[in-house]
């Protein structure tokens, strides 16, 4: 169990160093248990095809392992965030939400 604090901390740093762009498509799929497409994402997001598709790149550039990459039979990509990453972000958000509303 040493490595969880490192690993939650290189995750929280990635995160830092997105776009805000960037992080409403990681938050989009934080709060979803289904692997979308880019199409999904450019609905949810309201956003081109085409953008969703180099922000996804630029997300999987930046971050080590934060989104992972399925491939459909059909060829289609769909994409998500495993739950060990998702209870690791979203514990460090409440607890961090929780401090800015007690002041």
């Amino acid at each position: 169990e040493q490595m969880s604090v490192p690993v939650q901390t290189t995750i929280l740093a990635e995160l830092k160093r997105l776009t805000p762009m960037e992080r409403s498509l990681v938050w989009a799929l934080l709060n979803t248990d289904l692997r979308l497409s880019y199409s999904d994402l450019s609905t949810i997001l309201g956003k081109d095809e085409s953008t969703v598709r180099g922000q996804v790149n630029n997300v999987k550039r930046k971050t080590e392992s934060l989104i992972i990459e399925k491939s459909e039979n059909n060829g289609q990509k769909r994409f998500y965030i495993s739950e060990k990453v998702k209870d690791r972000v979203m514990k460090k958000y409440k607890k961090s939400k929780g401090k800015t509303k007690k002041t």
